[in-house]
């Protein structure tokens, strides 16, 4: 049996073609087009499905075509004895169509996953780190059964994404990683601020701490804090995550997205007490935490870098010439010369008390807790109740802790400079 010498590809209608009168001229002109066909190489899997007695009368066509064999004879007896069965042709013929298609369509389906595997196969491995950690991994021996044939390709990958812990800090309690020199940021490790006297670690690809240039510096003039986050400023012109409650523009600390004030960030342990904790300690200020004014006797806590309170001159002062009390609020100045926030009600321009945005003859304190009067009452706890229903006792306590406290401040007054 004579075979072919290249891929054919039968795509036309044979049955119309057997049955027309010039079947030997077809011949020739279907040998020159497959030579045409021949760089189609992804389909020379189907030339073998062609039926045997129609590939011969092709191979013979064309040694008469190419060879110029004047044998005609020769080729019509092959051909008159062959007979063809043409409804056998057209379902082989269909065959061969629907082999063709699926060929296709399978191509197109490999091309289109091979695409989809190079987008996520980024994604897919940063899902598998984040899957294989040690706490996970431990708790699923018993699911993935270690020994096992089929799962030991999965227990690999999953112990290659798991990273070692890096070394701590030689400093004794300090849980922090190592930078250099077996020391932490904190303690001496990494680069150094290279301002003199400075201790303080370098930031980014400077070799100055953020209060001597370093690093990314909030944009505000005359700040030298931090930039928080992907903006440009610190937490206090705005930088970083806010808190997360209507209506409130703080910094947001730690993974809940609220404020200090709405119960973000670490809490104070007493009981009772619902207080931001201050400090390495888990207390706030009034329990102890956080750090404490450092002249002697004095229990407040420390306000700037000074480390001492608001009363010995810590904090931000007012800008006012020849004053020197603090400045209230984000304002730079103190409340007698127009900082800390006013009372909103009409020209009022009395100090706000609490976060009601009113001053205390506007009710700023809250509203007296006898039924039926809308006057402010003195205070809060148990000056609950206006001038007028508090208890005498509790009255003359009252006046007499306002008595204390003006005396307080007038004495501070004589003795600052």
């Amino acid at each position: 049996m004579l075979m072919l010498t290249r891929p054919i590809v039968c795509t036309l209608d044979i049955a119309k073609i057997l049955q027309s009168s010039t079947i030997h001229e077809w011949f020739r002109s279907f040998l020159i087009s497959s030579c045409k066909l021949d760089k189609m190489n992804q389909f020379h899997h189907l030339s073998n499905q062609v039926p045997h007695h129609f590939v011969s009368g092709l191979v013979l066509a064309a040694q008469s075509q190419h060879s110029g064999d004047k044998n005609q004879n020769q080729r019509d007896g092959l051909l008159d004895r062959d007979k063809v069965d043409v409804d056998a042709l057209l379902s082989e013929n269909q065959r061969l169509r629907q082999m063709l298609q699926q060929y296709q369509d399978l191509e197109a389906n490999r091309s289109s996953q091979a695409k989809r595997r190079r987008s996520t196969g980024k994604a897919t491995l940063k899902r598998k780190r984040k899957a294989a950690t040690p706490k996970n991994l431990e708790g699923e021996d018993a699911d993935i059964g270690i020994g096992g044939n089929e799962n030991d390709d999965i227990i690999k990958d999953k112990l290659k994404s798991v990273r070692k812990p890096g070394k701590k800090c030689c400093v004794i309690n300090c849980d922090r990683l190592v930078k250099s020199r077996k020391l932490c940021i904190r303690h001496g490790g990494g680069r150094r601020c290279s301002e003199p006297g400075c201790k303080k670690g370098a930031e980014g690809a400077t070799y100055h701490c953020i209060g001597h240039g370093g690093g990314n510096q909030c944009e505000v003039q005359d700040c030298r804090k931090k930039a928080r986050g992907g903006s440009k400023r610190c937490h206090a012109h705005g930088g970083g995550r806010r808190c997360s409650m209507l209506d409130c523009n703080n910094a947001a600390v730690g993974k809940a997205g609220l404020c200090i004030n709405h119960g973000g960030g670490k809490r104070c342990k007493h009981p009772d007490c619902g207080n931001g904790a201050k400090g390495k300690v888990s207390y706030c200020i009034k329990h102890g935490g956080g750090l404490l004014c450092k002249i002697p006797g004095c229990k407040t806590a420390a306000i700037g870098s000074l480390q001492i309170c608001i009363a010995h001159g810590g904090g931000k002062r007012c800008k006012s010439s020849g004053c020197t009390k603090s400045a209230r609020g984000s304002y730079d100045f103190c409340i007698g010369h127009g900082g800390g926030k006013r009372c909103t009600i009409g020209s009022c321009k009395s100090v706000v008390v609490g976060s009601s945005g009113l001053c205390y003859r506007h009710g700023g304190r809250g509203q007296c807790a006898k039924e039926g009067c809308f006057e402010s009452r003195l205070g809060t706890s148990k000056y609950r109740f206006c001038r007028e229903h508090t208890p005498n006792d509790l009255l003359d306590a009252f006046d007499e802790k306002a008595r204390k406290r003006k005396d307080k401040s007038d004495k501070k007054e004589l003795n600052q400079p």
